[in-house]
Parts: structure tokens; sequence; C-alpha cells
């Protein structure tokens, strides 16, 4: 399993390179067998060796009918499931270094980028002629990041639920939320500073942000104040969560990687470990 995303009926996965999609599980309190079904063969097949886990590589529009792949460094795809069609969008930036990470914007046509500089990069007007493109940068490039385990913590970032900010977090453990469109404002920036370890992972939904942390601990932030802290998570093999995390709207449960072909889910009103979900890969033609 190299990555994991949930919408409201659906989990969709990147197996072995490849997208698919399986529909949630409807009995959440044992573990469920699932087929998926294969939408795009070998999206990022190319990204597997490099990242292992290429869960920042993809992202949904809001509808689920576009899907964004960071296929490379410099430039990326988006596939149009109903029409199967793909517009390539290559990054004129290179001075912003090498794009690491994308997101979907959750109701506009936007698509943000993240770069080895610390830079994440807005682009928009994606469906026809020349996309816009707009900068922000706080945090530390690659370059100038901690180490941790003798490797470097580069930042993460991702949109808001609705849309309204830019959510982020890196080395410096430090939470960033950003008014992505107030660019005139100096208050425009709120910080949760001091956190036990590098953030390597954002992701939000509705009232809910969650953190993972480079010591394997996971925050679960209401606005900017810290409400859980989580360490129950089975670890993979590689010693973290190398799909991320993603939440089912339907069991107010996280959904994150576990051992290989298997998800975990964890609910927070029970706090606990609810669920494991066997994956298994079948081609649909």
């Amino acid at each position: 399993m190299n990555g994991v995303k949930a919408t409201e009926n659906d989990l969709h996965l990147i197996i072995n390179g490849s997208y698919a999609q399986i529909t949630f599980p409807e009995n959440s309190e044992r573990v469920t067998k699932a087929q998926p079904k294969v939408v795009v063969e070998d999206a990022l097949i190319d990204r597997i060796s490099e990242f292992g886990s290429v869960d920042r590589q993809w992202s949904l529009n809001s509808k689920a009918k576009r899907i964004a792949f960071l296929t490379c460094t410099k430039f990326m795809k988006i596939y149009n499931i109903g029409t199967k069609n793909w517009r390539k969008i290559s990054f004129s930036c290179f001075k912003d270094g090498e794009a690491d990470k994308l997101d979907y914007h959750p109701r506009e046509e936007s698509i943000m980028v993240s770069f080895s500089s610390g830079k994440n990069v807005v682009y928009s007007n994606l469906l026809e002629g020349k996309p816009a493109s707009t900068t922000y940068h706080w945090h530390q490039g690659r370059d100038d990041a901690a180490e941790q385990g003798g490797v470097k913590i580069t930042f993460d970032a991702c949109y808001s639920a609705d849309g309204v900010n830019i959510m982020s977090g890196g080395s410096e453990a430090v939470f960033v939320v950003e008014n992505w469109k107030n660019t005139t404002d100096s208050n425009n920036r709120s910080f949760l500073p001091r956190l036990n370890a590098a953030v390597v992972w954002v992701a939000n939904y509705a009232d809910w942000t969650l953190l993972s942390l480079a010591d394997n601990s996971i925050l679960l932030l209401n606005f900017m104040s810290v409400k859980h802290s989580i360490s129950g998570f089975t670890k993979n093999v590689m010693d973290k969560y190398e799909a991320g995390l993603s939440w089912d709207p339907n069991n107010q449960a996280i959904v994150a990687n576990s051992r290989p072909g298997m998800l975990q889910m964890y609910s927070l009103e029970k706090n606990k470990e609810v669920s494991r979900v066997k994956t298994f890969l079948k081609l649909f033609f």
C-alpha cells in the first residue's frame, strides 16, 4: 500500500503504483476483505522506489472526478476519470527546487505544489489556457531542514477542508495556518509552536486537524488547540505511517496504513483501534 485517501463512500488507494478504489466496509467492528478496482494503472510507478509512500504525490478534486499525479519533480498530470483525458502542467519555477508534494483545493480547480525550497505554489486556471501561480513561503527548504534518524525532515502542507487556509508543518516543530488569499494582511498566519517533534504529515477534516509527528505520535487539533495525542497505531515495516493519515466520516475514525496489505481505523469516540481492512489487488478492464 503506497497511499490512501477517503471520500464519503470510498477509499482511494495507490497500490504498487496504480490508482484504485474500494467502498468503505459496512461493519467497522471486524476485519474486512476487499478487492480494489484499478482505475489508472501504473500512475505513479516511477515514484515508488523514490518515496515508498506516494500519498502526497497524488490528490483528488472535490468531487473525485479528477486526479492530479506528481509523476516527476518537473511537472504534474491531471486525469479526468469520466473522459479518461490527461492534462500535463510543467513547472517553470525551477529556482524553487524540486516539486515534492501536491494537494487539490477542496472546492476550486486549483492545486498547491510544495517544493524542496520550502515554498508552496498555488496553480489555478487548470482546465484550459495557461495556469496562473502564486507563491507562499515560511518553512525551511530541504537542504536546511533538520535530520531525524539520518533522514531530512521536509515540511508537509495541505489545504484546510474549507479551502480558506494552507496548513503546514516541518522540521521547525511548528504548525502554521495561513489564509492564502489574504496576501495583504501581515497577520494572515497563525502558529502553534514547540511541538514535541517535527511535523511530517498534515491533514484537515472540518473541525479536526491531524498532525503526524516524527516521533510516530499523532496529534488531533481542534482549531489551534491540541485535544488528543495518540500513540497506539501500528507502525508498518518501515517503522512509520507510509500512507499518511485520512478520515472516515461514516465511522468517525482515522484511517492509516499498517502492515503490508492492511489499513487500520482508529475511533476518536472509543479512543482505540476499531477495525483493520485487508486489501487484495484485482485488475478490472
